[in-house]
């Protein structure tokens, strides 16, 4: 049984961890269009905008890279599981307001993706929160 969790445990850190780093990456390398995504959601000032693009994809990939690490790992998944959060708020309030827009999770700006794809957006930033959530808990949890 123990092994069996811990399996667990592996599979779900290696998924989100190569989730945040095609996320980082696709972001990393073109981040004026990380800007765009960002300036879509009419959320917070074009300024934040700038540095969040420039900062964002970078701490993904420290993060994803992190889950590897036991010491690191406890931290990742907090860091990720707050993101993650944060953007599933970013997505329901952009659906509340009705936007037209791409969410920018994995790079370009794609500015009309529709609200059926940023609902699917929703549903996938939901699900991630979740595992990163459970990952959190599970550390806090062996670490007692």
């Amino acid at each position: 049984m123990k092994n069996t969790r811990h399996i667990i445990s592996l599979l779900i850190r290696v998924i989100i961890a190569v989730v945040f780093l095609w996320a980082g990456f696709s972001k990393a390398g073109d981040p004026a269009d990380f800007v765009l995504a960002i300036d879509r959601y009419r959320a917070v000032p074009h300024a934040i905008a700038v540095i969040t693009a420039l900062f964002l994809p970078w701490l993904e990939i420290t993060c994803a890279i992190a889950l590897f690490f036991k010491v690191l790992r406890a931290g990742a998944a907090a860091l990720l599981t707050a993101c993650s959060a944060v953007f599933v708020i970013m997505i329901a309030v952009a659906l509340a307001r009705g936007l037209n827009i791409s969410c920018g999770c994995f790079g370009g700006d794609g500015d009309t993706a529709g609200h059926f794809t940023l609902a699917i957006s929703l549903v996938r930033a939901l699900v991630l929160t979740a595992a990163c959530a459970w990952l959190l808990a599970r550390e806090i949890k062996s670490d007692k």
